[in-house]
């Protein structure tokens, strides 16, 4: 997650810069907190999904508090080589190396210690979940992957069908709205972006995750939807930083299949997780 923070941070504030010409410094305050927002549900609902939560709004405002102080300890080495004089580029280098391994040390002590607690909540887990763990511990790693990988297959094929599906949708609707109807260029892009969203969305719920655990559309619709935007920067982010080194071709694939990968995870991991023995789906 921090490896996709630093992606998102790089990448974005980049694009915002020089694509959507802000500032040097509101560009790379934006892409920060887009980036802060995105380690925070990876980090909820991957790193750290096994432990203790004390609710969004407490555990989002302690991880906006740490990365805050995670980036002054990050900067501290770097302002050390003013009054020591070190105006070398690789004293520089070498600053910004140990201020970034410093802070990342501190994010990860503080998430373990403030924000998501080491105890797990025993008392309030069903019994049907702890006797599936109990069971767990007697199952081979390699037979977990396996069984894994192939109930993955599945959805994975079934994700990337819906994901070509909304491009058709969209493809045709840009056709529509823009030659036929006269449709201006921007007012015609969001249109079709929503429209997209809302078909994949759709095919996801009902057809690629159906049998995993739902709640209410609102809901997750919500964050399906977030989970597109934050895809659709990552892509960016990726087209960006690799488009000179890649060529732009190679870059547009890289951005694509990251943000496909990205995406579907999230999908598993956040929006439609995996029902516990014994639980029911709701329909």
């Amino acid at each position: 997650m921090g490896l996709a923070g630093l992606v998102i941070t790089a990448g974005g504030a980049s694009l915002l810069r020089y694509q959507a010409g802000m500032g040097r410094i509101s560009a790379v305050a934006v892409a920060t907190v887009a980036a802060t927002g995105v380690t925070f549900v990876g980090s909820r609902y991957w790193t750290y999904r096994h432990r203790e939560r004390t609710g969004l709004m407490r555990e989002a405002a302690l991880f906006f508090g740490v990365n805050g102080i995670g980036v002054i300890i990050s900067v501290v080495p770097v302002g050390l080589t003013y009054p020591l004089h070190l105006n070398d580029g690789l004293s520089y280098n070498v600053a910004l190396a140990v201020g970034i391994v410093l802070g990342t040390l501190f994010r990860y002590w503080a998430y373990r210690t403030w924000v998501w607690h080491v105890e797990a909540v025993v008392s309030t887990v069903p019994a049907a979940r702890m006797s599936a763990c109990r069971d767990l511990r007697r199952v081979r790693p390699a037979w977990v992957l396996l069984a894994g990988a192939r109930a993955m297959l599945p959805e994975l094929v079934k994700f990337g069908v819906v994901g070509a599906f909304a491009v058709l949708v969209s493809g045709a609707a840009v056709s529509l709205l823009s030659v036929q109807a006269g449709v201006r260029p921007l007012a015609s892009a969001v249109a079709v972006a929503l429209l997209a969203t809302a078909v994949s969305f759709a095919g996801n719920r009902y057809w690629t995750f159906r049998h995993r655990v739902r709640t209410t559309v609102g809901r997750d619709g919500g964050r399906y939807g977030l989970l597109s935007i934050a895809g659709l920067v990552i892509q960016a982010a990726c087209i960006q930083l690799t488009a000179r080194l890649l060529g732009l071709p190679a870059a547009l694939a890289l951005g694509l299949g990251v943000s496909f990968c990205f995406r579907f995870w999230l999908c598993r991991a956040w929006v439609w997780r995996a029902p516990w023995p014994g639980s029911s789906v709701m329909a």
